[in-house]
């Protein structure tokens, strides 16, 4: 129901690892908006990858509170698939920062590793 580029910002905050077609939701967040907030919790982040394969379960962590039957997440995406589908479908990110250890900082590269939480500032090319 809104126009191109109706809104200045719009803001998917936690929001893309709990939907069933997030392409879809970002495809809409980049035509309706002229750029958009991104932010996702990080499932490559290196507590989880070292819960999942030493105790071989799905992690239960500060950021990631629920076990597998009552998460509110349905798609386990990392910084990285997030930074790949971006380059793949003309997005720019115009400013990227992460939390590392209880401190949010600019990203920085590696942090598909070390980044607990990913927020970006992404607009589409040709804008």
């Amino acid at each position: 129901g809104f126009g191109d580029q109706a809104f200045d910002y719009v803001i998917l905050e936690e929001t893309l690892q709990t939907l069933h077609r997030p392409v879809d939701v970002l495809h809409e967040m980049l035509r309706v908006g002229r750029r958009g907030l991104v932010s996702f919790p990080n499932f490559a982040y290196w507590r989880v990858r070292l819960d999942l394969g030493v105790r071989g379960r799905m992690p239960v962590t500060e950021w990631l509170p629920h076990r597998w039957y009552d998460t509110p997440n349905i798609h386990c995406l990392t910084l990285q698939d997030f930074l790949d589908w971006a380059a793949q479908h003309s997005v720019l990110v115009l400013d990227a920062w992460v939390l590392c250890e209880g401190a949010v900082r600019s990203l920085r590269d590696g942090d598909n590793l070390y980044a607990d939480e990913a927020l970006l500032v992404v607009q589409k090319m040709n804008v």
